[in-house]
């Protein structure tokens, strides 16, 4: 049977705790990168559909022009 070496076990508890604020940081910074990007893409969306209100509100004033005989077209 082989006897345990201590040296060689795995890592310490302070190299893992190191590890793991590490990870934590990294984390938290894409954790952030990706909330401001889900509210600039809903920002995005919300002006686009405010744009296409406008064009489909401009689209029906100019058929109502050219409907009422002002020679508009």
């Amino acid at each position: 049977m082989k006897k345990c070496d201590k040296r060689h076990g795995g890592f310490s508890i302070l190299e893992l705790m190191i590890a793991m604020t590490i990870i934590l940081i990294v984390l938290g910074l894409v954790m952030t990168l990706f909330g401001k990007s889900l509210s600039s893409r809903q920002r995005e969306s919300s002006r686009t559909d405010a744009l296409t209100a406008a064009q489909a509100a401009l689209n029906v004033i100019s058929r109502e022009v050219a409907n009422s005989g002002y020679g508009l077209s």
